[in-house]
């Protein structure tokens, strides 16, 4: 349950983690900066390198303090406010994101395949990876809730290249910048690095074409695993564990941890192009306290309106939550209290993703009533009567059609009314000739008697 405990405990320490398991709730946050990467610098247009760049504080992983301006490979950056107007494209269809437009996609498993030389190889060198600075430090000594989601994109961005799904993808946290790899002199000169670089890799072909690992040690065991073998394209899958922060940890690296004979991957499509990629698509990373106080999806009791109403959809509406209403005919709000009109009874569904990304759901029945009473109202405040007062013509325009009309005075009595059915939503009257005073129009609109005051000069 616990990753890497073996890694920061002993015995002396079961009393300690028996305390720490005891419920202990607190409101939290969550750790990690542009998390779903909604947050952008640029839109690129074309296939470009360190793409990554443009979701910011997120980054490319450099090889070593020594060369950190070369960075492993090109992590892409994808938004669906992108226009995907690639030039080393066939049929391409970018990745879709699980929540909002953006997505980060790379690649932790690389291999080649040469059809006129034979060889066929997986390769360890120079696989991408990226990692983000949290918003704070963890706390030393507690325990936290870590979760991504990840998937297996539909086609790559390459022409003569396979689609390979893949278990190879670690998540590792150290207190500063992580380095994916270095010349063994370099470490050999500055043995303090040693922590922040995740693998040494001094390894490539002979003569032949036959990877010869000349030197290659991973020097840091991932504090979470996939381990599980993306199969099914544009699957989510959530990972997660709980760490035990045994430092303060501020950075969050995402790559590979394993040698090729360690890693499995699955070719969904066989062909025999000249290189095979596993490229993985993360989205909705989360780092917060465990046991830490999440609210779900609560949209209140179910209501009555009158015909003609609105309501105000309630929820809570808390910062980095993600809120989406809908109903049944098809309209969409992407916010937590959104006013609504509805014409006849209606069910509105809310999805609640909270800081952590954990999905809740639940629903509201609105009922639409007659409400003769109340409906007469809302009818008469949709009708407008002008000028008023009133000496030759009086218009009536109206927001329903009015069926039939008259006129009385302050005494009850009828002194002009429809011959007939009029159904007409704009009425010209002429009351040049009536006395000077108060009189009522009475209209009768879908079986509802509306009154408006008028006054003639």
């Amino acid at each position: 349950m616990f990753a890497g405990l073996n890694k920061y405990f002993t015995m002396k320490n079961t009393l300690l983690l028996l305390f720490i398991l005891i419920p202990n709730l607190v409101i939290s946050q969550n750790l990690v900066p542009n998390p779903s990467f909604e947050e952008y610098e640029c839109l690129p247009t074309i296939h470009a390198n360190d793409m990554i760049n443009c979701a910011p504080p997120w980054f490319a992983s450099p090889h070593s303090e020594f060369f950190n301006y070369w960075s492993t490979g090109s992590p892409d950056y994808f938004n669906n406010n992108m226009e995907f107007d690639y030039v080393w494209t066939v049929d391409y269809v970018p990745p879709q994101p699980r929540t909002g437009d953006g997505s980060v996609s790379f690649i932790p498993v690389f291999s080649a395949y040469d059809p006129i030389e034979g060889y066929d190889y997986i390769s360890n060198h120079n696989i991408e990876s990226i990692q983000v600075k949290l918003i704070e430090p963890m706390v030393e000594g507690e325990f936290y809730d870590v979760s991504f989601y990840v998937a297996l994109p539909d086609k790559l961005n390459f022409m003569n290249v396979n689609h390979l799904g893949t278990d190879e993808l670690g998540v590792y946290f150290h207190t500063d910048t992580v380095f994916t790899q270095a010349w063994l002199e370099s470490l050999t000169t500055h043995r303090d690095s040693i922590e922040n670089v995740v693998r040494l890799d001094s390894s490539g072909l002979d003569n032949s074409g036959v990877l010869v690992p000349y030197f290659s040690e991973y020097l840091q065991e991932p504090d979470l695993k996939l381990n599980q073998l993306l199969v099914n394209i544009g699957e989510w899958i959530r990972v997660d564990t709980v760490l035990y922060a045994d430092k303060a940890y501020e950075y969050m690296y995402f790559g590979q941890f394993n040698w090729y004979t360690e890693i499995n991957t699955i070719d969904p499509e066989p062909s025999f192009p000249c290189y095979n990629f596993a490229r993985v698509i993360l989205d909705d990373v989360s780092v917060s306290l465990h046991n830490s106080i999440k609210e779900t999806a609560n949209a209140g009791n179910d209501t009555t309106l009158c015909i003609g109403e609105s309501v105000v959809l309630e929820s809570h509406d808390l910062e980095n939550y993600i809120y989406h209403w809908a109903d049944i005919l098809g309209n969409e709000w992407d916010i937590a209290n959104p006013t609504v009109n509805p014409e006849t009874t209606t069910t509105y569904y809310l999805s609640v993703k909270d800081f952590a990304f954990n999905e809740t759901f639940d629903s509201i029945t609105v009922t639409i009533d007659e409400c003769n009473e109340s409906l007469a109202d809302v009818y008469a405040s949709q009708i407008k009567v002008f000028p008023n007062p009133v000496t030759t013509i009086v218009e009536i325009v109206s927001e329903y059609a009015i069926n039939s009309w008259k006129l009385m005075d302050v005494l009850g009595k009828e002194v002009a009314s429809s011959r007939c059915l009029v159904s007409s939503k704009n009425l010209l009257l002429d009351v040049s000739s009536f006395d000077t005073g108060l009189y009522f129009l009475e209209m009768e609109i879908d079986g509802v008697l509306v009154v408006k005051q008028l006054m003639v000069e």
